[in-house]
């Protein structure tokens, strides 16, 4: 009798230990955030938030949990195309970079089609525009024009604009579309109904009216404008 219950005990035991190393296997990364900075559980990994800039174009497979500062935990995931070694992104969709890794900026992107979208609770694809003469004209605006101050006026029509990339196809880069009811004039210019903003870099640029005709064909759909309006400071874009 006191063999069998010893042979039990061990048998028992083992089951425990393999139990514990199947799990510390399968369970993934552990991540913890400390003033900004994640790291893994071993220290040999580290991560930082990109803007919401950038966003997943799929997000793939679990890849742990993330602790963070509040004492909080979510999911995080790798992002099809990428290595998770180098990008993650949590469930909330904000997207994760390892240190060493470069953030491509809107002209490093070299974007050849741009997603038109509807931003309320749930993106909304309304038309996706490809014209190469449309995007670089787009991409100079942003990033050659005139930054000017944004007042936070209320839209007539906001979209999220999603760039895609044949470079990098795995992210978006967004910005945020908006259309005011008349033209906006500061200081005497009047720098008309159309801008462009990047909510994390401070960006506010107009756009014109050839360029909104371009996007858009000169006129915003009864539906689209239904969906699409909203207040421009909400969602993702910057």
């Amino acid at each position: 009798m006191k063999r069998t219950g010893l042979r039990r005990t061990a048998a028992l035991a083992l089951a425990l230990i393999l139990s514990v190393g199947t799990c510390f296997a399968g369970c993934g990364e552990k991540l913890r955030e400390t003033g900004g900075v994640i790291k893994t559980q071993d220290g040999q990994k580290t991560y930082r938030h990109a803007s919401t800039t950038y966003e997943a174009v799929e997000v793939g497979k679990k890849v742990g949990t993330l602790t963070d500062t509040g004492g909080g935990s979510g999911t995080v995931y790798a992002i099809e195309g990428l290595s998770a070694d180098e990008w993650l992104v949590t469930e909330e969709g904000y997207v994760l970079y390892a240190d060493g890794v470069h953030l491509p900026t809107l002209t490093e992107m070299k974007p050849d089609a741009v997603q038109v979208c509807a931003y309320r609770q749930s993106i909304h694809v309304l038309r996706t525009v490809t014209g190469a003469d449309i995007l670089s004209d787009a991409v100079r605006a942003y990033t050659e024009g005139e930054n000017i101050e944004y007042l936070g006026l209320e839209a007539q029509h906001s979209y999220k604009l999603r760039f895609t990339s044949a470079a990098y196809p795995a992210l978006y880069f967004s910005l945020l579309y908006i259309e005011y009811g008349e033209d906006m004039v500061l200081d005497g210019v009047n720098y008309g109904r159309y801008f462009l903003r990047g909510v994390f870099d401070g960006r506010f640029v107009a756009v014109g009216d050839g360029l909104h005709q371009l996007m858009f064909g000169g006129e915003t759909t009864e539906t689209a404008s239904e969906i699409a309006s909203q207040p421009e400071n909400s969602g993702n874009g910057g």
